[in-house]
């Protein structure tokens, strides 16, 4: 079966810039310069193949970089699979257009980089029959990897915001430059092995419920952290310094949230142990001026412009249609 490929989400072309290497020289290895029936092809785009060759070649060494033993399970493989062929449908696209739109390769980046192909694998027992067949598909994969980088960086030439659009881009993402809500706290932790007899864990609960009464009575809180604390933060009197909403468990930051400056809080019960917890200073949220953030800001916006404008691109490109994908020959690729 053959079927029409609609609007599909941007796949980085970058995923599979070494695999599609390892395809190209499988592919000039088996020798594939005909033309391929559309029984051969695992998808055909703007008159373009991808070979069923090529597309094992990169499936199988995407593989070994994800899965554990080059392995995929079972559940995984229908998108994988789809997933990977996007990301050569992309490729393939992008290369068309930037030829489309008279982009040159950049052979000085070329020459660079198969002159240090040829020094890592010339010493390889291979290398003089396969020397010329493999620097062919080198120089094919470089080439596509240069216009595209080249389409990339004109299609994100996204000019800098005006102050204007700066602050109205500012004003729409507050939560952006907003410095969350956080309270400096201190710990004592007792720990106890979760798989310990309830009778570890009441001793416990006793020795906490003791300092506690200890820290009442006046002394000191980080004196006894560091006496009697298994928390990294002994060493320097329990003091956790600054942490915000989901930084601790949700039963300590229950706990935590309900101090007052100062207060130190009954023993909470957590799964590695028994803690009290003490609130040294609390922190509201704060909505932070353009001034102090523009710079930040002018990131923001630039980053946020060019992911939309090469989506655009993208979305404009796979809507013109012109892509199929032979799913028979798709499913029976392993």
């Amino acid at each position: 079966m053959v079927r029409k490929v609609g609007r599909s989400g941007l796949f980085a072309f970058a995923l599979l810039c070494c695999q599609s290497l390892t395809a190209a020289v499988s592919a000039v290895n088996e020798g594939e310069s005909a033309p391929l029936s559309r029984a051969e092809a695992v998808a055909e785009v703007g008159g373009e193949s991808i070979s069923a060759a090529q597309y094992r070649s990169a499936l199988h060494a995407e593989l070994r970089q994800k899965f554990y033993h080059g392995k995929m399970p079972e559940a995984q493989a229908h998108a994988f699979k789809r997933e990977l062929l996007q990301t050569l449908i992309s490729r393939v696209l992008y290369v068309q257009e930037a030829r489309r739109r008279g982009f040159q390769p950049d052979e000085a980046y070329i020459d660079d980089s198969i002159e240090r192909f040829k020094a890592r694998f010339s010493t390889s027992p291979r290398w003089p029959e396969n020397r010329d067949r493999w620097l062919a598909a080198w120089r094919s994969e470089l080439e596509q990897e240069s216009l595209i980088a080249q389409l990339e960086s004109v299609l994100k030439a996204v000019l800098p915001p005006t102050d204007t659009q700066l602050r109205g881009y500012y004003e729409r993402h507050l939560d952006k430059f907003t410095t969350p809500q956080r309270w400096r706290v201190s710990v004592i932790q007792l720990n106890v092995d979760p798989s310990s007899a309830p009778a570890v864990w009441q001793r416990t609960l006793e020795q906490a419920v003791a300092l506690t009464e200890r820290i009442r009575n006046g002394e000191r809180f980080a004196a006894l952290a560091e006496q009697f604390s298994a928390h990294e933060s002994a060493r320097v009197g329990g003091a956790l310094g600054w942490i915000h909403q989901g930084m601790l468990s949700p039963e300590a930051q229950q706990v935590v949230e309900a101090l007052v400056v100062g207060e130190v809080s009954e023993p909470v019960v957590l799964l590695q142990g028994i803690a009290l917890f003490r609130l040294d200073e609390q922190r509201e949220s704060k909505v932070n001026a353009l001034a102090v953030v523009e710079k930040r800001a002018r990131e923001l916006y630039l980053r946020e412009h060019k992911k939309m404008a090469w989506d655009t691109f993208v979305n404009e490109l796979r809507s013109r249609g012109g892509v199929t994908v032979n799913e028979t020959l798709l499913d029976s690729i392993l």
